[in-house]
């Protein structure tokens, strides 16, 4: 009995040890924070990865290693020849995907290796790089580490609703569902400057099609109903200009085939708040006009939006899950080329508006006093409410206000 427990509590040793043999120390190790994944001009895979350098004696720093490899792994073998210390990529917070790969190679085969790896960071930002990777690497990040800059940087555009946010995990099913096509969140390089340029749509390919701009992205990211956050869209009102604020939005869809194509009805459901208009508004008896003015936007919005995808026959939505669902007998003879029926497909937009407040109000061709301020109030006005008066000709000494912001 006692060779037994013994036995047992050798092996209860051996099995809580097993997790320390492949450990590295921080001061031993070269961090990896970023690593760009690009073509050369003769065609070549090059790599750049991006390692902070930690030492009591220097300032914030980071260093850019560049190889050219055959492979992911190759190169990692090629970085530890470089660096000091041995690489790690447990803590990568951006891939960077540059236009020329993107345009020529199918981008699965490059990312294989993250996901093979169970230490590979599966909230690694995804990013296309509208130009190369040696851009970027000799842009400013105002004395920031790059890597932490860049994920930064695409986290509060996505916060904002400028761009989309697709990590390591996303991709992977993106790139290997036939029902949809993959999207990346893009950066350029101005002026050594990194900023958001928008959206990277891609084929079933994994190959670069088209790109959406960051107006673009706002209604991209409508349609995929995204709201966790609201959603801003600005658009021009009669002779000024009106922003909205869609917090929630539902979109119902109706799919059937009748001759030769998929047919689809959206019917998207939005709650908006005016937060600004520029233009002589009677929001409380133009409420109606307004709901349906922005219902016509909304429409065209969306068209323009899948428009562009049939054109390049790509479908980021995902409505051949759709057809997958309700047309199972259809979607078996066409899912490998899902994308060229849908470029075929017909779609409606039928959009419904409820506007749920407003926000700011601003009179800008005319004063209130000449369009008679009285009538667009019909209850004490809100406590934090900005007036700018102007001069009264007409009755001296009785300004009135020319411009209204209200907040609710």
């Amino acid at each position: 009995m006692k060779k037994v427990r013994g036995i047992l509590l050798s092996l209860m040793l051996v099995g809580l040890s097993t997790g320390c043999g492949d450990q590295i120390y921080l001061e031993e190790a070269e961090v990896i924070l970023g690593i760009g994944i690009d073509l050369n001009e003769n065609d070549q895979l090059q790599i750049t990865n991006s390692v902070p350098i930690i030492s009591e004696q220097t300032a914030i720093a980071s260093q850019m290693v560049t190889t050219s490899s055959r492979n992911l792994r190759q190169a990692k073998d090629k970085l530890d020849l470089s660096v000091p210390g041995k690489s790690a990529l447990g803590k990568i917070q951006n891939i960077l995907i540059g236009r020329r790969l993107l345009e020529k190679k199918n981008l699965l085969p490059y990312l294989d290796v993250f996901f093979r790896n169970p230490k590979s960071e599966i909230n690694a930002r995804v990013i296309a790089v509208k130009g190369t990777i040696q851009e970027v690497d000799h842009a400013e990040f105002q004395g920031r580490v790059p890597g932490i800059f860049i994920k930064d940087l695409i986290d509060k555009s996505y916060e904002s609703r400028n761009s989309v946010l697709t990590n390591l995990q996303q991709v992977h099913r993106q790139l290997l569902n036939p029902e949809s096509t993959p999207y990346l969140s893009e950066i350029s390089v101005v002026n050594k400057k990194v900023l958001i340029s928008g959206t990277a749509l891609l084929n079933r390919n994994g190959l670069y099609t088209t790109s959406l701009n960051k107006e673009e992205t706002s209604t991209f990211l409508v349609l995929l109903e995204d709201t966790e956050s609201p959603i801003p869209l600005n658009f021009p009102y009669r002779t000024g200009e009106m922003s909205i604020l869609v917090e929630e939005a539902k979109n119902e869809i109706q799919t059937k085939y009748e001759n030769g194509r998929f047919q689809f009805d959206i019917k998207p459901k939005l709650k908006v708040v005016i937060m600004e208009a520029i233009g002589e508004i009677d929001f409380p008896k133009q409420r109606d006009v307004l709901e349906q003015f922005i219902q016509k936007v909304i429409k065209k919005r969306y068209e323009d939006l899948i428009c562009k995808f049939q054109q390049h026959q790509i479908d980021p939505i995902g409505y051949g899950l759709y057809v997958k669902a309700f047309h199972y007998s259809y979607w078996k003879k066409i899912k490998d080329h899902w994308s060229e029926e849908f470029a075929k497909a017909k779609v409606t937009v039928t959009p419904s508006i409820e506007i749920s407040n407003f926000g700011i109000k601003l009179y800008s061709n005319k004063s209130m006093a000449d369009i008679g301020y009285s009538r667009y109030f019909h209850a004490p006005l809100p406590v934090s409410t900005t007036l700018a008066y102007v001069k009264n000709n007409n009755s001296p000494g009785n300004d009135v206000p020319k411009s209204v912001m209200i907040s609710y």
